[in-house]
């Protein structure tokens, strides 16, 4: 029996904002891992599951990445040039004060988004160099990106903005392999303490930029989990560097979400005193650590969005069948649902299948009247 009498954009937005909702929301991560030549729109529609349109953006910026745009009006400080070695993208960054080279790779199980291969950062001179790319990254609002996903999806669901994590989750996730992060942090702490100020002041401008657009939802995609960082010296830096982002994203109301995926139970109460208003495609066993999505709500308090439950490995091994009670147990396991939604611990596969999205949808509208268990 169908429980729907609200859009899904009227959905999710009472979820966020902690408001009833006629059912649980249904909201995936499914982009670039999972989409291939399917357009990320007609994907969500195919499922009938509430869009969270992902990787959205609003602006444009001379950002020390492989992919960057030159900020109207002003030229770029560095170049990049990339060329083909074997079955990988070399590129090389060559900037006044030193050249970082990467090498990135796509494979069949991530045919949209490439590998790092060869990470930039390799020793401290390296870091110096860097530090010096974010200290000059500029950024500006450009509305219509936003504006185009918007129309696009209409009143099945809403559009995101993504922004980077922050420093040190950025930095173990993609420029520097984690062995030579924590040889550098512990040998040359204030030289990686000035790159993470860098950083943070370049995410502060992208969350202005943010700030100043018309998108009600943020997403920082952060990878947060305890298999890359110690805890204790994660609650070191991110508190400031979270309250700072929000600050300047709460001023014109925005939503401000983190992207969570990784093992979070570890880091216990600490994550609820955070000023983030949520958390996504948070994680659950095996690739998680956290049981269920009550004991997220239990240790993160009443007040954060919670959105996840639908391991990876579930979509991937299980059949539709096993895949319905399968997620019939995870609702069971959410408490109430209140500032909630199902969604996937993490981008769903690759290998996933459209029934498989199909039956939990099916579930949800079955058995995700609000509130949950009533």
């Amino acid at each position: 029996m169908s429980t729907e009498t609200m859009s899904s954009r009227e959905r999710i937005m009472a979820a966020l904002r902690g408001r009833d909702v006629d059912r649980i929301p249904w909201s995936p991560c499914i982009d670039g891992y999972f989409l291939g030549g399917v357009d990320q729109v007609e994907g969500f529609r195919r499922i009938g599951a509430d869009a969270m349109l992902r990787h959205i953006v609003n602006y444009i910026g001379s950002l020390p990445y492989y992919l960057t745009s030159t900020v109207p009006g002003k030229k770029m400080l560095w170049s990049k040039k990339q060329s083909k070695i074997g079955d990988e993208t070399e590129v090389i960054y060559e900037t006044p004060v030193g050249t970082l080279t990467e090498r990135l790779r796509l494979n069949p199980e991530s045919p949209n988004i490439p590998w790092t291969t060869r990470r930039r950062v390799r020793n401290i001179e390296d870091v110096k160099i860097l530090t010096w790319m974010y200290e000059q990254a500029e950024v500006v609002p450009v509305p219509y990106m936003f504006d185009l996903a918007e129309k696009r999806i209409g009143d099945d669901g809403i559009s995101t903005i993504s922004i980077p994590g922050t420093p040190m989750l950025t930095l173990l996730n993609g420029e520097v392999d984690i062995d030579t992060f924590w040889y550098l942090y512990f040998d040359h702490t204030e030289v990686m303490e000035e790159l993470f100020e860098a950083m943070h002041g370049m995410v502060k401008r992208i969350c202005q930029a943010c700030a100043e657009g018309k998108a009600p939802v943020i997403i920082q995609y952060e990878n947060l989990s305890s298999t890359l960082c110690s805890p204790k010296i994660w609650e070191k830096y991110a508190p400031r560097w979270y309250r700072e982002y929000a600050e300047i994203l709460h001023q014109t109301d925005k939503i401000f979400l983190n992207h969570a995926c990784g093992h979070l139970f570890e880091f216990g109460e600490a994550i609820g005193d955070l000023t983030l208003d949520g958390l996504v495609d948070v994680a659950t066993p095996p690739t998680g650590s956290l049981p269920d999505l009550a004991t997220a709500r239990r240790l993160w308090g009443p007040d954060k969005f919670i959105m996840g439950g639908i391991d990876a490995t579930a979509f991937a091994g299980k059949e539709p069948a096993a895949l319905k009670e399968y997620t019939r147990e995870v609702l069971r396991n959410m408490g109430d649902g209140r500032r909630m939604a199902l969604g996937s611990n993490d981008a769903v596969p690759k290998n996933t299948t459209w029934e498989k999205l199909e039956a939990i949808t099916e579930v949800v509208r079955e058995c995700g009247a609000f509130p949950l268990g009533k």
